[in-house]
């Protein structure tokens, strides 16, 4: 009994570590947006545990042949940057990056969560699926300078820099003949998931003289389509929800 005490109170301490640990996360996030039918887009830089903040820099970018960013909006946090403080140069690139410094060396406070800058995006033709809004060093290394406990600036190791995403419709093509589940009738060997999601569209166009033959279960979210080429035939067997 006394063992498997020691054992119970060694995986509940452990756990309450790992729990603490994850709270006390110093962290500069961008967000991510799990799904957008929209043809623009917001997402946001934000701060989490930090404190005593006097600098911070760093670069971000993203495949430009599927996002362009159109406009850079100043945030709420106590943090003063907006696109002064940032070299757009190589925006329609996909690449950004940022530079403020305290000069005061007091020391900021941001509350948990609080926008840095919000970065305005289109879609492009060519965004489908998953696009990626990551951090990167080049051309400004990512850094973030508080104080210690003494007052003194230091770079604040403990700190991370989480990257971003934004879940970006797909249109999925039928352009071979026979049944839905051969990847060889699809355009780029994509078959749809088998729960479309909203706004997401299947395209029949296969030949005039094919056929498509659903033969697996293909469940539609409210908002997602199938379109049905003219002299296009689909059968269904059942299979479609």
């Amino acid at each position: 009994m006394f063992i498997r005490s020691v054992i119970i109170s060694f995986i509940l301490l452990t756990s309450i570590k790992e729990s603490t640990g994850q709270n006390n996360l110093q962290e500069l996030f961008i967000d991510n947006i799990p799904f957008s039918c929209k043809d623009s887009f917001e997402t946001s830089v934000r701060l989490r545990k930090l404190n005593n903040v006097i600098g911070l820099q760093g670069s971000i970018r993203w495949d430009s042949t599927a996002l362009a960013l159109y406009a850079v909006k100043a945030g709420t946090s106590i943090i003063p940057l907006d696109s002064s403080n940032m070299n757009l140069a190589n925006a329609a690139r996909g690449l950004i990056s940022f530079l403020w410094f305290d000069n005061s060396i007091a020391g900021l406070d941001p509350a948990d969560s609080s926008v840095l800058f919000t970065l305005k995006f289109k879609k492009k033709a060519d965004a489908e699926g998953k696009q990626f809004i990551s951090w990167s060093d080049q051309p400004t290394p990512r850094e973030i300078d508080t104080l210690d406990i003494s007052g003194i600036p230091q770079k604040n190791n403990q700190a991370i820099f989480s990257d971003g995403s934004i879940r970006t419709t797909y249109e999925y093509v039928f352009t071979g003949n026979g049944i839905w589940s051969d990847a060889n009738n699809w355009q780029d060997k994509r078959i749809p998931p088998a729960l479309l999601s909203d706004c997401e569209v299947i395209i029949i166009s296969h030949s005039h003289s094919g056929t498509c033959d659903l033969n697996t279960p293909q469940n539609m979210s409210k908002g997602s389509k199938i379109r049905i080429k003219p002299g296009c035939r689909l059968n269904i067997s059942g299979y479609l929800q």
